[in-house]
């Protein structure tokens, strides 16, 4: 569809992907603004936006600051030219909630469109034109920009060119097919016609029932090939290794002539031959697992290592089991992604399960991630493969029944495996903390054989780590809590499928608002019972808390703020921070160090005030919409109906107005002079 032709009937809304993508810089600064003015219409974006980008602003990661600062500039020339309207909650922190909510209740009135480079939020967008139980005659239109810089349509998660891929290469509609099963995890209609589908014969190896004899026989190998040097291949012929990308106890990777990866062995030893002539036999073909795909040998044929595909991404142990490591490497995810690169992972672990393949090491240093979508295994031939056990380990991972044991001594099972598979799950989800840690206790390996789950649950109270760690256990749904409770603290075993079906139920949760999803909150979860009703000390509005964040605020002396509040006391900061900054430069250095320190105190205890009541503020929405939403008059204020409405009952929503009013609009303004100064 042209662009004037879509701007004349629809009213078009633009998310915080698409302002940030660089490939759309063209048609956001050239194309839409001029067409825009021709057709005297308004763009609409969701007050998120702003404090995205603002956040943006300052990351590490300079490509995306740069971005986010012509972004600011952009955001502030299009109000002045008044070709934007914002539609904000003030009580919302969930960008992709408040537009779901709002295409919900003005898609029967109004012809609705949004741009998006998220294929999950594009995928959600579009499933609400499915709801047989809303009459209307207007499709909602879901757009990306491509990589040309062009507007494109959305097919239900599906890209324009992959659908192009997909008719004309069938070779690849299986790596399409689980790329879109990602993307439709929490469609049930759509899972159920996936599975009707014929399934791929799966070839199992045998389990193995003994431990092989003589693992350490080494096999005589006269040389050894390094970089420059060449390679024979069975599958591949004669490859030259071109550049040393890793060197480790076991031997060194090479990458090759061809684009794949060489693995060459400081010794061969008799396991190792004849596990890789058996991982071989075994039909494989898993995107993301870098399995072996052929022998390597000198110049004298004896064999020296094994090819595999190349990796890609980020260690998983150290890009994202720190917060800062994470809000780096990954400064677009929420809770709803760390929930993905779970499922991701385990769809893989299950893929190597349903062959009778044992990891053994599970480990997040043998993980990498390039995105919550895309991650590779790699280290596989340190698989456990029939006999030949996996001769590595870590304490964490390992179940209490087998801490202690030699792991090149045993074999083990998938009740070991399980253990393992439970411990990463958890980790992801509270990034890089290990399930038994906690305060006092003993060592890892002890907490793990006494079973001493620190987290409460039930009649347990635990002794959970101080922190952030007990605000995210708060915010897990109570099936997700009672199947880490039954793994940890009870010492019961679940599948992969199991993982898969527990991680998709709790996805949905998130994505539908019924559950968090911050990755850091900064407060427990409030639940009814322990939810008390406060007024803010600056605006005097009504909002709930918890109680024990209450009686903490009392204790201290500090006052109660709403969300709204937080976001003007926010701006202000800013606002602050900024003047001082500039008077420092004209009265001296050594004024404005003691200007800092004077006011970093004061800037510390708003910092916990404002903080401490924006995840309680967020719980009470939901109880709030549900008390108000027989009300017809309250819901006429409100920015959205139904299961998804998630916006205050006290504070109305701002929709399609031509000029956003207060603290948003000053923020966008705020945010230009600052980079222009």
């Amino acid at each position: 569809m042209e662009l004037k032709a879509l701007l004349d009937k629809y009213i078009v809304f633009i998310d915080t992907s698409t302002w940030l993508y660089p490939e759309a810089n063209d048609w956001i600064t050239e194309q839409l603004p001029q067409a825009l003015k021709e057709s005297e219409k308004r763009v609409r974006i969701s007050g998120k936006v702003v404090e995205e980008v603002t956040k943006h602003i300052k990351n590490g990661d300079e490509a995306l600051s740069k971005q986010a600062k012509q972004t600011a500039q952009l955001l502030n020339q299009y109000h002045k030219d008044e070709i934007i309207e914002v539609y904000q909650d003030p009580d919302d922190p969930f960008q992709d909630q408040a537009i779901l909510a709002m295409f919900m209740k003005y898609r029967t009135k109004f012809p609705l469109a949004m741009v998006t480079q998220d294929r999950n939020f594009a995928l959600d967008v579009e499933n609400l034109n499915k709801q047989g139980s809303v009459q209307s005659t207007n499709t909602i239109l879901v757009f990306y920009i491509d990589i040309f810089g062009k507007l494109m349509r959305w097919d239900y998660g599906v890209k324009e060119h992959e659908k192009r891929m997909q008719s004309s290469h069938s070779s690849h509609q299986g790596q399409a097919g689980d790329r879109n099963e990602r993307s439709d995890r929490n469609d049930k209609s759509e899972r159920s016609e996936k599975s009707s589908k014929p399934k791929e014969k799966i070839v199992a190896l045998p389990l193995g029932t003994k431990v092989e004899t003589g693992l350490d026989t080494e096999l005589p190998v006269s040389h050894f090939p390094s970089e420059g040097e060449s390679v024979r291949t069975d599958a591949f012929g004669e490859l030259q290794l071109m550049k040393e990308l890793g060197k480790g106890g076991e031997g060194s990777v090479f990458l090759t002539s061809n684009g794949m990866v060489c693995k060459i062995y400081t010794k061969m030893t008799k396991a190792r031959y004849e596990k890789l002539k058996l991982m071989l036999d075994i039909p494989f073909n898993k995107e993301g697992i870098c399995w072996p795909q052929s022998l390597a040998y000198n110049s004298k044929g004896e064999c020296i290592g094994y090819m595999m595909s190349a990796a890609s991404g980020k260690v998983m142990q150290l890009s994202m089991f720190h917060k800062k490591l994470l809000e780096k490497n990954f400064p677009h995810w929420n809770r709803g992604h760390l929930v993905e690169l779970a499922l991701t992972i385990l769809d893989k672990i299950k893929y190597l399960h349903d062959r009778n393949i044992i990891i053994g090491d599970i480990n997040p240093f043998n993980i990498m991630i390039k995105d919550y979508n895309e991650v590779y295994f790699v280290d596989t031939d340190s698989y456990q493969i029939v006999n030949y056990p996996c001769p590595v380990g870590t304490i964490n991972f390992t179940p209490p029944e087998a801490q202690g044991m030699r792991y090149h001594e045993y074999l083990r099972t998938f009740e070991h495996e399980q253990f393992a598979v439970a411990t990463l799950v958890f980790m992801t989800l509270m990034p890089g903390k290990p399930p038994y840690a906690q305060q006092g206790g003993g060592t890892p390996g002890e907490n793990i054989k006494n079973m001493e789950f620190p987290y409460p649950f039930g009649d347990s109270k635990g002794n959970a780590p101080d922190g952030v760690w007990r605000y995210i256990w708060s915010h897990f749904t109570y099936k997700l809590k009672e199947k880490f409770y039954q793994a940890f603290a009870e010492n019961k075993r679940f599948s992969t499928d199991d993982w898969i079906q527990m991680l998709e139920s709790y996805l949905y949760a998130i994505k539908r608002g019924h559950s968090n999803d911050e990755i850091w909150p900064m407060s427990n979860k409030v639940s009814e019972e322990n939810a008390v009703e406060v007024t803010c000390n600056q605006c005097s509005s009504q909002f709930v808390m918890h109680e024990e964040k209450k009686n903490d605020l009392d204790a201290q002396g500090k006052f109660y703020i709403c969300n709204a509040c937080l976001m003007k006391n926010k701006l202000t900061r800013v606002q602050r921070d900024e003047a001082a900054a500039t008077s420092s430069a004209a009265t001296g250095k050594s004024q404005a160090t003691t200007r800092r320190t004077s006011s970093f105190g004061t800037n510390t205890a708003a910092k916990t005030t404002t903080r401490s009541a924006t995840s309680a503020a967020m719980q009470a929405r939901a109880r709030a919409n549900s008390r108000s939403s027989t009300a017809s008059s309250s819901s006429a204020r409100m920015g959205a109906s139904g299961n998804a409405a998630h916006t205050s009952s006290s504070t109305p929503v701002v929709v399609f107005t031509p000029k956003p009013p207060g603290l948003l609009m000053q923020g966008i303004k705020f945010i230009a002079s600052k980079i222009k100064k």
